[in-house]
């Protein structure tokens, strides 16, 4: 059987999960290894998902406060009229039968020597192993003259969602002709597709 890139990397992701996670307090003790994964994005639902699937013995909660996540990658198709943002949204509920336990919350602190995360309601959350994948943010106030209030009418390229509908209505509403300014920041800086993503 020939094996594609995408099984591959797959069962090399879930083999690598498994093995990082044998040397565990819990499991030394007998008790299934505790993950705890800060972030619903593209790196930790995958991860969560390799875990599950690489020993479903492994306790894993995802600690994400959205119920949705909107994906960057073809939101040109939505902002062209080709796609609508629906295509690009998907819950968490697949994970969640898969048997990753969902904290919809934000994470507030790591206390490593304790092994917990503190929730936004000041739970704390043991694990045996910590999986931070929060995303990409942008930092309000770095660059002069961009604030939230700002981005109301000059969208980024950093959260999809209500940032590609405002995009979509701008050009729709644009006369033939009219200029757009797509301006990136100077590198280095995280997903360097990002701004051309719309």
């Amino acid at each position: 059987m020939k094996a594609g890139r995408r099984e591959f990397l797959k069962s090399a992701l879930g083999v690598a999960a498994a093995t990082a996670l044998r040397p565990v307090p819990a499991a030394a003790q007998g008790a299934a290894p505790r993950v705890v994964v800060v972030g619903g994005g593209f790196a930790g639902a995958s991860c969560a998902r390799a875990l599950r699937t690489a020993d479903p013995r492994i306790a894993v909660t995802l600690v994400e406060a959205n119920a949705t996540f909107t994906a960057c990658p073809l939101s040109n198709a939505v902002i062209g009229g080709l796609r609508e943002l629906s295509a690009q949204q998907f819950t968490y509920e697949r994970l969640a039968a898969d048997g990753v336990a969902l904290a919809r919350t934000t994470a507030t602190a790591v206390d490593a020597p304790a092994r917990s995360v503190t929730l936004a309601d000041g739970a704390r959350l043991p694990y045996d192993r910590l999986v931070l994948a929060p995303g990409i943010d942008i930092r309000w106030g770095a660059l002069p003259g961009y604030d939230e209030a700002a981005a109301g009418h000059m969208p980024h390229a950093w959260h999809a969602g209500e940032q590609t509908v405002l995009l979509r209505r701008q050009l729709e509403a644009m006369p033939d002709g009219g200029l757009v300014v797509i301006a990136a920041p100077a590198n280095p800086f995280r997903c360097p597709p990002g701004p051309y993503e719309r």
